[in-house]
């Protein structure tokens, strides 16, 4: 017989004490989870909690939740950013959108020192971590609960004046980031690259001669081809660098402060030398001085002026920038050159070099026996300018109203804020609007401050007129309907639109009586453009904070850009309102984005904009009334700012 066998005993797995305590977070969590489902994923305020507590045990928590929303859920789980990376100030950020990458100024009109201040305060030292993946949680928390879209005011990071973008909140790209974290891994995410292929070049210029308002209103697209073929010829072989420069450089042929395309070359990339280089004046010779990127101090102390670097004399080397930045006004060609020398390759250093000398001098004239070198120690992180003043809207002494307009936002919380600050301002009879550094956005504003500050009994005032192009992909008809929209969102229409009321119509027709194109080398032919379109101001008798006598002076600068253009533009039609500082930018494009072969993305202007002196706003910018140039020290964090202080004094005047 087989012997037969017992079988052995049984016995309980035992659960150690750590099991234990994770299988306790991971119930709780999904009860947590089960909660916030009932009351809706609006209430931003029980995520943060939620956030707070998953502190202790790290990623437990986080990543259950994860597994159970998945990318099908709202945009609680959702970031903008498709990677984010910190420079060496606190507010210091560069993300990465649609494959671009920009310098974060703020998000729906929140500046990013004020962001990162309201995160460290309430996450401490996850202030970053917090930015990256819980944004909706920590913008609720501090009463601003984004949408599924938000406007993102950026600085590109190869220069160029401030622009808003708007983008979407997406759970992968909340996902990735913190799979980065997670996985340890650093380094922005790769914009796109392309190909050594010297048809890119061709295909550009294709799309500026079709798709760009101010190329075929000059009529250059024949020209622009031309140089493109000349290109080619002198570059048989080009490697990918080659073709990015040839790229970057027929854009900067044409006068669209908008054109922009979104591919790295050697001239836009680091490492980068560690200060703000700012121009005193459009002119050559006019004085560059060179900031800390704190904004402390000089990079020389007392001697601020930049004379040269790497040898370079500081002239040459902004003209050499002069051909990589676009052909407008004095303005915007001087302040993005600057921007570019920020990168070592732009400013012509060496790649193995891990410094830079830099001359600097206590005047723009002074002999070379006046300068002195300084090394600079080369950033892996291209320094930030940020937003410039920073002084916030309030009373300033002698009972003089001070609106600081640093971006032209939208929506409801914007507009009620800015009513807030004209009930605030009631009793004032003067008023200083400072948009100086603001390089627009959105028109909601520029009707809103307009019908506040006109006079109760004014008429309607026309302040813009534009025609958008006829572009390819609109069909040999235009689709009518789907141009008003996109001019709408611009507060433009046509003159025979229904929607103008009798007073508004008339104040059209008065336009049209008298305007004329006066810009020279323009040509809009009806073929190649649709009708025109009008912007208006009026006043808004209910709410009107003008009085009689009163007086309002708008400080403006060579950063001001795009709908801060059509905003200074409105301002100047209106009787009472003086403009001081120094000229404008200048661009209002109504841009749009185009793909070439390769994913290449490029942004041009679809519509050419006029001032009611029958003149472009791109190429020339908007001028003051009087001339306010900044001193060196303006631009200091606690140091003069000598604009504010004549506005001032001049407000302190007998009106004449």
């Amino acid at each position: 017989m087989m012997p037969t066998s017992t079988p052995a005993p049984t016995s309980t797995p035992t659960r150690s004490p750590d099991r234990i305590l994770w299988l306790a977070i991971a119930l709780a969590a999904i009860g947590v989870l089960a909660y916030l489902t009932v009351i809706g994923w609006k209430s931003g305020q029980l995520w943060s909690l939620a956030y707070d507590a998953a502190d202790s045990v790290e990623d437990a928590p986080e990543r259950i939740r994860d597994d159970i929303a998945g990318p099908q859920s709202e945009p609680m789980e959702g970031t903008p950013f498709e990677d984010v990376q910190w420079g060496p100030g606190p507010a210091e950020v560069q993300v990465q959108v649609a494959g671009a990458v920009y310098m974060l100024l703020a998000i729906n009109g929140w500046e990013i020192p004020d962001v990162m201040a309201f995160a460290a305060k309430e996450y401490g030292d996850k202030a970053q971590r917090r930015f990256e993946e819980d944004l909706v949680a920590m913008m609720t928390r501090a009463g601003r609960q984004p949408g599924r879209v938000v406007k993102l005011r950026v600085q590109p990071v190869q220069g160029g004046n401030p622009l808003e973008i708007e983008a979407s909140l997406t759970w992968e790209n909340r996902q990735a980031l913190r799979q980065k974290r997670i996985s340890g891994e650093s380094g922005p995410t790769p914009q796109p690259q392309i190909s050594a292929d010297p048809k890119a070049i061709i295909e550009l210029a294709d799309l500026l001669a079709t798709c760009d308002s101010y190329v075929v209103a000059k009529g250059s697209g024949d020209s622009l081809r031309a140089l493109a073929q000349d290109w080619l010829a002198k570059h048989p072989r080009p490697t990918s660098n080659d073709v990015a420069l040839g790229m970057h450089r027929l854009i900067g042929s044409t006068i669209d402060g908008h054109a922009a395309i979104n591919i790295p070359a050697d001239f836009n990339q680091g490492p980068w030398l560690p200060m703000l280089l700012m121009p005193l004046g459009d002119e050559a010779g006019s004085g560059i001085i060179g900031v800390l990127p704190d904004r402390s101090g000089f990079i020389g102390g007392d001697a601020m002026y930049v004379m040269s670097i790497g040898g370079a004399p500081i002239e040459q080397l902004l003209s050499r920038q002069g051909d990589l930045v676009v052909d407008g006004s004095p303005a915007i060609i001087r302040e993005r050159s600057c921007r570019l020398l920020r990168s070592a390759a732009a400013a012509g250093i060496p790649s193995k070099d891990t410094n830079a000398i830099v001359e600097v001098a206590d005047a723009p004239d002074a002999p070379a026996e006046r300068w002195k070198k300084i090394t600079l120690t080369l950033a892996s992180r291209s320094p930030a300018y940020g937003t410039w003043p920073r002084r916030p809207t309030g009373m300033l002494d002698g009972g003089i109203a001070y609106l600081r307009l640093a971006d032209m936002g939208d929506g409801p919380d914007f507009l009620d804020e800015l009513r807030g600050h004209f009930r605030t301002f009631a009793t004032a009879d003067r008023l200083i609007i400072d948009v100086r550094g603001n390089g627009g956005g959105r028109r909601d504003a520029l009707l809103l401050i307009a019908s506040l500050i006109m006079p109760a009994d004014a008429t309607p005032v026309v302040y813009n007129a534009s025609r958008p192009l006829r572009l390819p992909q609109d069909g040999a008809s235009a689709d009518a309907a789907s141009i008003d929209r996109r001019m709408s969102e611009r507060f433009m229409r046509r003159a025979d639109d229904p929607a103008w009321s009798t007073a508004e119509r008339a104040a059209i027709e008065r336009f049209i009586a008298t305007f004329k194109v006066t810009e020279p080398g323009i040509t809009l032919d009806d073929s190649d453009f649709n009708p025109w379109y009008y912007g208006l101001i009026k006043p808004d008798p209910a709410r009107s904070w003008h009085k009689p006598a009163c007086r309002v002076i708008v400080l403006l600068d060579n950063v001001c850009f795009s709908a801060t253009d059509a905003w200074l533009t409105a301002m100047d039609q209106i009787e009472h309102v003086t403009l001081m500082g120094r000229p404008s930018a200048g661009g209002s494009g109504l841009a749009i984005e185009h793909t070439l072969a390769g994913g290449i993305r490029v942004r041009l202007s679809s519509m050419v904009s006029f001032t009611p002196a029958g003149v472009l706003l791109d190429g020339r910018g908007v001028q003051p009334d009087v001339e306010a140039p900044p001193q060196p020290t303006d631009y200091l964090r606690g140091g003069s700012d000598s604009v504010l202080d004549r506005a001032i004094q001049r407000m302190n005047q007998p009106a004449k």
